[in-house]
């Protein structure tokens, strides 16, 4: 009996995770991206993306017409998957924050400081780009 490939079970409307082309580990990478399924073909998976849509073979999970090398894939959606990359979007933000701190002049972090650091991330929590992703999850 063959092995059902998990990209043969996708219909319209299911979520997959969009691999970044930086090797076919196991682990996240923060350029992974969370997509929607748009379209199924017999040996295609068509994936709505911010500019119009993108095709992957089903069976192999790359992009059609697109260079292998370093190129992106698709895997299979979970909350975990998905938590994770929403976490490494946070961090991702946060280090952008910080990197412009010029933190050999900063001795250590007193309370006060770290209260703002908890203030900044509660903001970060609170603000658009979270809840827009948070809202993605209940899709």
């Amino acid at each position: 009996m063959e092995e059902t490939n998990w990209m043969d079970l996708l219909k319209p409307g299911d979520k997959v995770i969009v691999r970044s082309g930086m090797g076919r580990g196991d682990s996240l990478h923060d350029g992974d991206s969370l997509r929607v399924v748009e379209r199924c073909l017999p040996t295609q998976v068509i994936i709505a993306t911010q500019h119009g849509q993108r095709r992957f073979s089903k069976k192999d999970g790359y992009p059609i017409g697109e260079d292998k090398f370093n190129a992106s894939f698709l895997v299979p959606w979970t909350i975990e998957a998905h938590n994770e990359i929403l976490r490494l979007r946070a961090l991702n933000h946060l280090w952008r924050q910080f990197k412009s701190i010029e933190w050999k002049q900063v001795e250590r972090l007193n309370k006060l400081e770290c209260s703002e650091l908890k203030k900044m991330l509660d903001d970060y929590r609170l603000s658009e780009i979270w809840r827009r992703e948070a809202s993605d999850l209940q899709q």
